[in-house]
């Protein structure tokens, strides 16, 4: 399994309130260790900003081989990523809860819905010295208003934040739209995205995500073809194979173990879904990439 790491749980010392979070590179590693396991973050954004040392990361399916600061690291909610941190190394880390990013990306991409749910993102700003103090200075702002309770510090830091994100957001991988957008289908698509996050390992049909927009089905299909190219039902298909091919990498689960975390009632449609998306059996897979299963 990959565990979510709950900050209102797990954090040591956690500087901040209640949605957004502060701690330094060296209190998390010595908090968590340097080889800091997969993980996850359910209903979090987190940014590690690496200012001096080396790190070695892995985000989903890329793996980065100690690369050197400054850098910065920001994964979304629920992606699952995994560090090394070597000593001397010198960051922040803070994360931050996705009511408030979310509408911060709803207003900065009204024109491409494709980037509301981005990907994780690894950047280095080896090249671009300015751009790093930049970053170095909205961390050593959020650090000092996360220590103390002054008056107003809850909007401060929301500001703070959302000014962070928006600057991170310029360097960040994203994919550019070009579709006409229909008036509320920006804010509908972003719900359904949510409601499939929450919802696919019960295998609803497109008719209870239907319901659950208050929308008919075709208003929903016509709105997926519009947003995504695609349509509801193999948006739904493809977070479950993300999700089970990030649960084979990530996870000591074994393939049986997984079909059952994921909802599949029986294990031998789970192997033939994942080999109609995968081209290839889950066991294979995960042996492909040397884990026993």
């Amino acid at each position: 399994m990959i565990h979510n790491i709950d900050v209102h749980k797990d954090y040591d010392k956690i500087m901040g309130n209640e949605d957004v979070h502060y701690q330094t590179f060296n209190n998390m590693a010595s908090h968590f260790g340097r080889d800091m396991k997969a993980h996850r973050h359910d209903g979090f954004y987190q940014v590690h900003f690496l200012l001096y040392g080396r790190i070695s990361i892995l985000l989903e399916d890329e793996h980065y081989e100690y690369v050197q600061g400054p850098m910065f690291i920001l994964t979304p909610p629920s992606a699952p990523h995994a560090f090394i941190t070597k000593e001397g190394t010198i960051g922040h880390v803070v994360t931050v809860r996705q009511s408030i990013i979310n509408p911060l990306l709803e207003n900065i991409y009204a024109q491409s819905i494709d980037t509301i749910k981005l990907k994780p993102n690894f950047y280095t700003l080896n090249e671009d010295k300015q751009d790093a103090d930049i970053i170095e200075r909205y961390f050593q702002l959020i650090a000092m208003e996360s220590q103390y309770n002054n008056q107003g510090k809850d909007e401060v830091l929301s500001c703070l934040v959302k000014a962070l994100f928006a600057f991170l957001f310029r360097f960040c991988d994203k994919v550019e739209s070009k579709i006409n957008l229909v008036k509320g289908d920006v804010k509908l698509f972003m719900r359904f995205n949510y409601l499939i996050d929450d919802h696919y390992k019960e295998h609803l049909n497109i008719s209870d995500y239907a319901k659950m927009l208050g929308v008919s089905e075709t208003r929903l299909k016509d709105m997926c073809r519009r947003q995504a190219q695609s349509s509801p039902k193999k948006m739904i298909l493809d977070k479950l194979f993300l999700e089970a091919k990030n649960l084979l990498k990530f996870s000591d689960l074994s393939v049986l173990e997984i079909a059952y975390h994921l909802g599949f009632k029986d294990p031998a449609y789970f192997a033939r879904f994942f080999t109609k998306l995968g081209g290839i059996c889950p066991s294979k897979w995960r042996s492909n990439l040397g884990i026993k299963n």
